[in-house]
């Protein structure tokens, strides 16, 4: 499956880990009010893993760091957030401590290491890469990637409903068969195929007849997501080139056709990515959902350091 492996210019943004005298977390931003600012938050867990990986515990405990996090991803809505926050607890970890790991020859350590901790490669490798990855499995218990081009004129439109609409990715699960016919399993194959090519070679004209997937969106739509089926097609008739559903939902992600410039700069009647947003965020309130659309594109770069510097005896990560 590729619906969720494009990394996009959402972040966490200017996080900072600091040495401390004892455990601190402040969380702006999206999410910021659910999730734990206690050591079983998934940035600090990774982070002490990373820490463990080389010997930096203290009597197997995290030293006292201090951890400022500003996270502009949508929380708890199939977008990939938690993944986002594992890499960036990992590598600041590996950073304080100086080190670093094998990315290739098969052995990706840091992708498995957050698949091992957070357990969605699909989200973790656009996250530590960029870009759209493909995952998969050798079968030895290790994941591998693969970078597929992605066309330089394409934004992504997000419809974020403003309610909880779901408990977590795994209560979503079930909904999903275990087993499927072998029709089926061949016609999402093929999809699954013609979306790569067209993501590759800019045929994004291609992605139109990729909508109808049978494994999981139409389960979802009807046992949860009552606003999913008009988003895609009121994005698919306001211009889109392609609409799904991100991830487990419920966010609905379109790709729109454009040049990727500053929107304000745009000539209005160009901007074909604000009238997909508006036909989103409308058809999902005529159908009882209210949300916000976000517009984004996607990013080539992945998880990186913007600064580290050491002052006195602490240390300062900022990624």
């Amino acid at each position: 499956m590729l619906r969720s492996l494009v990394g996009s210019e959402m972040c966490i943004r200017d996080s900072t880990i600091t040495q401390s005298t004892a455990f601190e977390m402040e969380l702006h931003g999206s999410g910021s009010e659910d999730v734990s600012k206690d050591e079983d938050n998934f940035l600090v867990m990774s982070c002490k893993l990373a820490l463990e990986s080389q010997g930096a515990l203290v009597d197997g405990k995290l030293p006292p760091l201090k951890f400022v996090v500003r996270n502009d991803i949508p929380f708890g809505c199939g977008v990939g957030s938690s993944s986002a926050a594992a890499v960036a607890g990992y590598m600041g970890g590996l950073m304080l401590c100086d080190a670093t790991l094998p990315t290739q020859g098969g052995l990706e350590a840091v992708l498995n290491q957050i698949v091992a901790l957070e357990g969605h490669p699909d989200n973790a490798a656009p996250a530590i890469y960029g870009g759209m990855q493909i995952g998969y499995n050798s079968g030895k218990d290790r994941f591998h990637t693969v970078r597929v081009p992605v066309p330089s004129t394409i934004y992504c439109v997000l419809f974020v409903p403003s309610i909880k609409m779901k408990q977590n990715t795994h209560a979503t699960r079930g909904l999903v068969p275990q087993t499927v016919p072998m029709d089926d399993a061949a016609h999402n194959m093929a999809r699954t195929s013609i979306i790569t090519l067209a993501m590759a070679t800019s045929q994004l004209h291609l992605l139109k007849d990729c909508l109808d997937d049978r494994f999981h969106q139409p389960q979802r739509y009807e046992k949860l997501f009552p606003h999913a089926q008009a988003c895609v097609d009121a994005a698919m008739d306001s211009g889109a080139v392609y609409s799904f559903l991100s991830g487990a939902g419920p966010t609905i992600c379109s790709f729109v056709e454009g040049k990727t410039i500053d929107l304000s700069t745009q000539d209005a009647a160009e901007r074909k990515v604000t009238a997909v947003a508006d036909a989103m965020v409308a058809a999902a309130k005529a159908a009882g959902i209210p949300g916000r659309a976000v517009i984004t594109a996607p990013s080539q770069k992945g998880a990186h350091a913007v600064g580290m510097r050491e002052f006195g005896e602490g240390t300062f990560v900022s990624l």
